[in-house]
């Protein structure tokens, strides 16, 4: 009970905090904040929410790939519904109500629990260590002057790339995570070639999610001085440090402040919390564009059904 109080005060916190530093900043550069949110490129926002579609499809297809290597097939829509409604459900404080909505929604789709939490399981670990290479980039690119020493973390991609690609290895990883969820274990029928197929699904997805970001900082600010490459890793990595922090509903606050500091010493502190702010903001909006058309779509189906009958 105590360490539930903590935890919430903690999320309330961090999200205040990042929030009162981003803000300040950008009310302390208000008028150049101001100039180029009248200037937003809305072109290369469409563009943006494209890419951002394109990063749920794609995730979705990863988890379609993960539940039929496990045994259990669905159908192109029944994936991108049941990953999806289960995904949006991500920014309610908890961290654990996607687990659960994903287990009720693929249930109901004929998939038995155990099946599903074990696909959860597979997933967070392609999802974070398939990240590995874009922290790589992120690392060997940065564009300015960072201590030698911490150069050397892009080769902990290696490692994290043979864990991924390895079955024996995975499998060991994947039955000590459903402990953790108190689910039975599971054997493990993957094949290499099989999980060489998640992994490219989800860098392709990653290369998704950063491309729009970074297509959504060229709408907001330009980036004319700055590599392409290294600012999708940069999104991506900002991606990862929030997600690993826990504490916050999808890294909220925690993902905002490492945009900051991460392209600080490249543009004001404002513009930076700029990016920050409206990169959250246009995925939101991407993702709020998606529920809407899957409920249009499940109102159309009812509809033709009560017509019918």
């Amino acid at each position: 009970m105590l360490w539930k109080i903590i935890r919430r005060f903690l999320e309330v916190a961090i999200i205040v905090l990042a929030a009162f530093y981003i803000g300040r900043e950008i009310v302390g550069n208000k008028s150049v904040v101001v100039d180029h949110l009248a200037d937003l490129d809305w072109g290369l926002l469409a563009v943006a929410w494209l890419a951002y579609l394109g990063y749920f499809l794609t995730r979705s297809l990863a988890w379609r790939q993960i539940m039929a290597d496990l045994g259990f097939r669905l159908s192109l829509a029944q994936s991108i519904r049941v990953w999806f409604l289960s995904e949006f459900s991500r920014y309610v404080p908890g961290n654990v109500w996607s687990f659960f909505g994903r287990v009720y929604l693929a249930e109901k789709a004929g998939a038995a629990k155990k099946v599903t939490a074990a696909s959860l399981a597979i997933e967070m670990i392609f999802l974070v260590g398939s990240t590995a290479v874009f922290a790589a980039i992120y690392l060997l690119m940065i564009p300015y002057q960072v201590a030698s020493a911490y150069r050397w973390l892009f080769l902990l991609a290696i490692p994290a790339v043979i864990l991924l690609l390895t079955p024996s290895i995975l499998k060991n990883v994947i039955n000590k995570l459903l402990k953790l969820m108190k689910k039975e274990p599971i054997e493990f029928k993957f094949s290499s070639g099989k999980l060489i197929i998640v992994l490219l699904l989800f860098t392709l997805a990653w290369a998704f999610y950063g491309f729009g970001s970074y297509l959504t900082m060229a709408a907001v600010v330009g980036v004319s001085q700055v590599s392409a490459v290294w600012l999708i890793s940069t999104f991506i990595v900002a991606w990862l440090v929030g997600y690993i922090s826990i504490i916050t509903p999808m890294g909220l606050g925690v993902r905002e402040g490492a945009v900051v500091a991460a392209l600080s010493p490249l543009i004001s502190d404002g513009l930076a919390g700029l990016v920050a702010i409206f990169t959250r903001l246009w995925l939101m909006v991407s993702e709020l564009s998606v529920l809407v058309l899957i409920f249009l779509f499940d109102f159309a189906k009812t509809f033709r059904r009560k017509r019918k009958g």
